[in-house]
């Protein structure tokens, strides 16, 4: 999972000016991703960042992904929901 989601961070840093960096400590993270078991049968969630207009999302700038999509689905699936997570 870990290398799909790298590769799919990489393509972001590649054509925008953002750069991302690991940290074990969830409490130091911007984006955290997790993997859950989805009930609505979606691929992905993802929260949008706060911002000054709306406060902080439920789960600002978070990506879910479900554990139940195959890991070839993953990279795509995690392309989408960055794009969300960044707003």
């Amino acid at each position: 999972d870990r290398v799909e989601i790298e590769k799919a961070l990489g393509a972001y840093a590649e054509v925008a000016n953002v750069t991302f960096e690991y940290t074990p400590d969830v409490s130091d993270a911007q984006i955290v991703f997790r993997r859950a078991r989805l009930l609505d049968g979606a691929t992905g969630r993802a929260g949008y960042p706060p911002s000054s207009s709306t406060g902080i999302s439920q789960i600002h700038g978070d990506i879910v992904l479900s554990s139940d999509s195959p890991v070839s689905e993953l990279r795509y699936v995690t392309y989408h929901e960055i794009g969300h997570a960044l707003g």
